[in-house]
């Protein structure tokens, strides 16, 4: 198995030759406007048909041309590498904090929370280099002994944060992917605590707006976590969610209701968001993108 990790892991420029060339272009003047896609990829290992859907699922970003993408489960580096190669034409990848490459499965290309963002090239948005980009791990987590079946105590799931801005307007964008439930353990615990700890770096983010968004885990007909988030944030998605009674996870029925991806907000009374939100739907689990559906949102700010 460790050799696996390892061959999967590593991931020079030259296992990609056709990867696409950055283009040079100047950045188009601020509107106002942001366009964000959060998704999971469901980059898991060993999972066949990986490579095939970051081709789609980069072919989509690329058709769309959203300003921001942040994607969770791209677990291991050959997996961001790929999505790199076919997107930094483009995009340029957001650089990996400290803390990414760390713990003894750094070794075999285990990327520790599995977030990936990217921001568009020639978008009025830009990455803040003089905020440093951050990854924290949450303090709390699915059992260690679990975690061969689970993997949420071996995945150092967290909090990617970093800072875009327009020229006039700075947002502070908090990236996660938090505990996943399996059957009967719902770990709302777990879960409850990790939405602590994020609204904690809300609240302390010094930007015009505060994006926060990810894979959440968590269900709106779970009144005492998704009331947590909503007490400080503004859920983008709730309108679209509401409308279309249907879920962010493909497959089966039972399945399709569960709304776990969302794109929320904390801003200033000063700063008014109007948004507007949709799905990019897979035709079934992992065709011919993931198991979950991508989160699209556009987001207009007035100041």
């Amino acid at each position: 198995m460790a050799a696996a990790l390892l061959l999967q892991g590593c991931a020079p420029d030259t296992v990609f030759p056709d990867c696409a060339t950055p283009r040079a272009a100047a950045p188009a003047a601020a509107t106002g406007r942001l366009a964000l896609l959060s998704w999971n990829v469901h980059g898991i290992l060993f999972e066949e048909s990986l490579d095939r859907r970051i081709d789609n699922i980069s072919r989509e970003i690329l058709r769309r041309r959203p300003d921001l993408v942040l994607l969770q489960e791209a677990w291991m580096a050959a997996a961001a590498a790929r999505f790199d190669c076919r997107l930094r034409g483009e995009y340029e990848a957001v650089p990996d904090p400290d803390g990414v490459r760390a713990g003894p499965l750094r070794l075999f290309g285990h990327r520790r929370g599995g977030l990936l963002a990217l921001v568009r090239r020639d978008s009025p948005w830009k990455l803040d280099a003089a905020v440093a980009q951050r990854f924290t791990e949450f303090a709390s987590s699915g059992p260690l002994h679990r975690a061969i079946s689970e993997r949420d105590g071996i995945a150092g799931k967290g909090i990617q944060a970093f800072v875009i801005g327009d020229g006039g307007t700075r947002i502070a964008v908090l990236h996660a992917h938090m505990q996943a439930q399996y059957g009967r353990r719902d770990y709302a615990d777990v879960r409850l605590a990790q939405i602590r700890q994020l609204l904690g770096d809300a609240a302390a983010a010094e930007a015009d707006v505060t994006l926060v968004a990810g894979d959440f885990n968590t269900s709106p007909v779970e009144p005492a976590l998704y009331g947590e988030l909503t007490r400080v944030l503004r859920d983008l998605t709730a309108d679209y969610h509401r409308a279309c009674d249907c879920g962010t996870l493909a497959g089966p029925a039972r399945r399709s209701r569960h709304w776990f991806d969302y794109v929320m907000a904390r801003s200033g009374a000063a700063v008014k968001l109007e948004s507007k939100a949709d799905l990019i739907r897979n035709t079934g689990v992992r065709e011919p993108y993931s198991d979950h559906h991508g989160v699209w949102v556009e987001l207009r700010i007035d100041r």
